[in-house]
């Protein structure tokens, strides 16, 4: 991976080709920020990079170039060192995931799903006998807490939205921190946290809480995919989060799909399935939507404007 090749603190060397002329050259990454930045590029044989253990050559998605950085020394581009470095991913196999969704409530995270044309079952109908559960925020349906832990410790990826916490901190007690259900009608500003979706959302996007009383969370024994901004609302809290247990998974989110959605909003959520499936697979976003016929390219003209 990208941090075998650590020479010092915050300062990287990665390795690539030419693709003109085929020869080897280095590269220098440093971190600026929460930023990586290449910095500079020299000529460097296979000997002195076997030499200094430089021969990892995944580079960060999200790298950017300093003004003076002078691109390739044999032929002067400026490659996209992400890609050109980029393992080969090997397609993810088709799969008919069991998905199975409860009644719609404030949230219908179902319609997303349709939207994929990606097909589910009812809760009623299924249950738990499913590879991935989505619970609907305010849902009629029965939830069981023990049932729930039991679902995802065989291995089982949930996704649940804002007030299916209390059956998610009852299942899974210290992964999740709430404050309590205070949230308010607003525009939160977020920050995209997790790489991937970062790559195709861009670092920024706005998330609407259409309805009060939403679950504030305060903190997760796991990843934050998605926060709120540090100097505006709810300021640097996390939004949605994503941790593991036991062989399976859980995703939560403070925010939830509603009818008067933007394009934006509905497409981002679309990217949400769609790392689940990905993380379910052990693929990436792009991958797991290829399997099932997704136009990635299609949903990431939607957030253009945020690069």
């Amino acid at each position: 991976m990208f941090e075998l090749f650590k020479k010092k603190k915050d300062i990287f060397i990665g390795l690539c080709k030419c693709p003109t002329h085929k020869k080897l050259y280095g590269v220098r990454i440093e971190e600026e920020g929460n930023k990586w930045t290449a910095t500079w590029a020299f000529k460097i044989t296979e000997q002195v990079a076997k030499r200094e253990k430089y021969e990892a050559n995944v580079f960060p998605p999200d790298i950017k170039y300093h003004k003076e950085y002078p691109g390739c020394p044999y032929c002067n581009k400026h490659e996209d060192l992400a890609t050109i470095t980029k393992p080969e991913e090997k397609p993810m196999p088709k799969k008919n995931y069991r998905i199975s969704v409860t009644k719609r409530g404030c949230d219908d995270i179902g319609s997303i799903l349709t939207s994929l044309k990606i097909p589910f079952k009812a809760f009623s109908e299924i249950g738990y006998d499913c590879d991935l559960l989505f619970l609907n925020c305010l849902t009629s349906d029965s939830i069981d807490s023990n049932k729930l832990r039991e679902f995802v410790n065989k291995g089982g990826c949930l996704y649940a939205s804002d007030l299916t916490e209390r059956y998610v901190k009852v299942a899974f007690p210290g992964y999740l921190d709430f404050v309590g259900n205070t949230g308010k009608v607003c525009n939160v500003d977020a920050e995209i946290v997790d790489k991937e979706l970062r790559e195709i959302v861009g670092d920024k996007m706005k998330i609407v809480f259409n309805l009060p009383a939403w679950a504030v969370l305060r903190s997760c024994k796991g990843e934050t995919l998605l926060k709120a901004a540090p100097l505006g609302l709810y300021g640097g809290l996390p939004l949605m989060v994503k941790f593991n247990y036991g062989k399976g998974m859980v995703f939560f989110t403070c925010f939830h799909n509603y009818v008067q959605a933007s394009d934006k909003e509905k497409a981002f959520l679309q990217l949400l399935v769609l790392r689940q499936l990905g993380m379910n697979g052990n693929t990436s976003i792009e991958n797991a939507g290829k399997s099932i016929g997704v136009d990635i390219d299609a949903i990431k003209k939607k957030f253009k404007r945020n690069f």
